[in-house]
Order: C-alpha cells, then structure tokens, then sequence
C-alpha cells in the first residue's frame, strides 16, 4: 500500500525549499481562471475560422501549422460549444456575487451589445447551441449572428472579454474578490425561505467544522464499494480531499465546503460525486464536488493535494500507482501549478492570435 500522506507531505517540503507560498483560492482567482480559458477558446476558433476561409495558399503552409490548423478544424464544435459553456458560467456567477439567481439570458440586468447579447441567449440554450454548432456545413445561413461568429473570420467575436473584465472588475473594487467560497453574502441573504441551509452557528468554529467531517467521513464509509464498479471488477477505490477555506480561519458564514474525489473509474468518480452531493445538500452545505482519475493529469487535482486540510482514503492499493500519477503531475505543472496553468494559457492565446493575423495578411503568406 502507498499512503497519500507521504506524497502530500513531500510536495509541500519541495514547495517551501522553492520558496512557493499558495495562494488561497478566492472568488477573482477562479473568475480570471475562467475568463483566460475563455480567451484561448475564442482564439482557437478565430484561428479554425481563418483555415475555412481558404483564403490563403496551402502550399506554403509550414507542416508544423498545417497540423495546427486540422485540429482546430476538427475541434471547432467542441470548442464553441466550451465557449458558450464559459459564457454561462460567467453570467451566472456575476449574478450570483450581486445577489441574484440567474435563470436566463434575461436576467443579466448589465449594458451590453446585440452581438453579446446573442452570444449570452445562445449560451443559455442547449439547442441553441448545437444549432450553431450545424452551421459549420451551412456556411450561407446567417439566423442569430451565429453563423459569421463561428466561421467569418473576418467578423469578430463579440468583446464577452471586455464586457466580463468590465462588470467583474466593479465587483474586485467593491471588496469581493478575497470572500472564500463561490457565494456571496448577498446571495446568502436573498434564498428562498425553504431551501435549508445549515446554520452559520452549527459551522461557525474549527471544533464544528472538524465534526461535519466526521460525519462526511461516516457516510463515505457507508458507501458499498462493490455498487460502485461493474461486474467482474475489482472493488472500487476512491478517496476524497478537503481544500479551500473549510478547515481554515478563512471560512465564512457564506463561504462552501470545496471537496475532490479521486477515483480509479470514470464509474466509481460519478457514483461517489452524485450521493455525495445529495449528501451535503441535505445537510444544508454548499459545495464544490470536482472529480478526477489516476490517469489525468490535472492541474486543479495537484493544487487540491498541496492545499488539502483533510484527507478521506490515506492508502491507495499498489495497483494504482498513485506515486506514478503524482510524479506525473509534478512534472506537467512543477510546484505552483494553478500560476502555470495561467501563464501558459496566455500564452497560447497569444502565439494563436499571432499565427491567425500572419495567415491571413497578404504580405505575411511568404512568411507562413
């Protein structure tokens, strides 16, 4: 057996020699993380849009890019569809941080533009969405603005950027970005009256807080491993990590439980997620449940492990190699994984950016 303990212990020992302070997890931090995601999206599908155009002459493509542009041409359904995802995403969370629960399009009470608002309807549709999405083998259809979004490249993608730096930005000057958790005070306050939340006084120190993860402990336990798995399998393996601000001095009346579950199944991840959620909800808890396997290698599963104040599962069968799986994370995203997730993000959208206005001006055709 391998003990997670170890590992954890290990990478925070090489954190401090390298002079690495983790930052705590806060509302701006996940918002901008988002918003660069965002970015290098639109930048991969301007840079698909300018492959379709075949304005440009495929004998002087270097390979290096002609690989790059047969898999944006590829990608460019799952791309506007994460896209618009993002947008949701985005529109929700800043209504949820004024204090108000975004059902629809119509709800985001903000100035913007018909092209963003098309952009903000479409997102909120999932029909909408795949609608869309056909219109890569219908290059005349023009309903919406969706079609010259997806394929034009010379029409550019509404500014959901500059409308998201704008309206996120009021929030940071009014005191929000450092509030642990993904629910804001003034959310809190405007709940129906009959969704239970468990009361701040039942959570409000360390003591209590070590409790309910007592009692979170318990109820994994109570989880028949063999349900988990499909027949002929062996018994499933999980464990969950606690991070974020819950066993911390940070949290707040407002602030969630942030909890990772790592599994050794796609089966197992989603079966422990789905009653552990329903779990918390009824003990009136709000949560964050991201999941990932031994075979990913996630940035946001390596910042759980260097953060984490509590561990369900500390032994991991030998089978799994979980010390492969963390070498393996070290090596992609070193000790301060969530800064170079953000610096390669950006970077990327700027060599894209870069590589589509060279395409497609006329005295740049030499140089491609």
């Amino acid at each position: 057996m391998e003990r997670i303990s170890w590992f954890i212990e290990d990478l925070r020992d090489e954190q401090e020699k390298q002079g690495i302070i983790p930052a705590p997890y806060t509302i701006r931090n996940r918002v901008e993380g988002t918003m660069d995601k965002l970015e290098y999206d639109i930048a991969r599908l301007r840079y698909g849009a300018a492959y379709h155009s075949g304005e440009f002459n495929i004998d002087r493509i270097s390979p290096d890019v002609w690989d790059d542009m047969k898999m944006a041409e590829s990608d460019m359904l799952l791309i506007f569809a994460d896209i618009m995802w993002d947008v949701q995403w985005l529109v929700r969370f800043f209504g949820i941080s004024k204090g108000k629960n975004i059902k629809g399009p119509d709800d985001f009470d903000y100035d913007v533009s018909p092209e963003q608002k098309s952009i903000i309807l479409m997102s909120f549709s999932e029909k909408r969405i795949r609608k869309a999405a056909s219109l890569l083998r219908m290059p005349n259809y023009t309903s919406d603005l969706l079609c010259p979004v997806i394929m034009d490249y010379n029409v550019d993608f509404p500014d959901m950027m500059g409308l998201f730096k704008k309206c996120f930005g009021e929030l940071w000057k009014a005191g929000l970005e450092d509030i642990p958790g993904s629910i804001s005070a003034q959310y809190y306050k405007k709940l129906p009256e009959d969704y239970y939340v468990l009361p701040y006084g039942m959570r409000d120190t360390l003591k209590k807080r070590r409790e309910i993860m007592k009692k979170i402990e318990a109820f994994l336990d109570s989880i028949p491993r063999k349900n988990l798995q499909p027949r002929g399998k062996e018994n499933a393996w999980f464990t969950v990590v606690c991070y974020g601000s819950f066993l911390t001095s940070r949290y707040q009346e407002t602030s969630d439980i942030d909890l990772l579950i790592i599994a050794d199944s796609f089966t197992t991840e989603l079966a422990v997620q789905s009653r552990l959620a329903q779990f918390l909800e009824k003990e009136g808890l709000f949560h964050e449940l991201p999941v990932t396997r031994l075979e990913h290698t996630s940035p946001f599963a390596l910042q759980a492990l260097l953060t984490s104040t509590w561990l369900y599962e500390d032994e991991v069968p030998n089978r799994l190699c979980f010390g492969e799986w963390v070498k393996r994370l070290v090596d992609r995203w070193g000790y301060d994984p969530m800064d170079k997730l953000r610096q390669e993000q950006r970077e990327k959208t700027r060599i894209l950016k870069e590589k589509t206005r060279n395409l497609m001006e006329p005295d740049m055709q030499e140089a491609v």
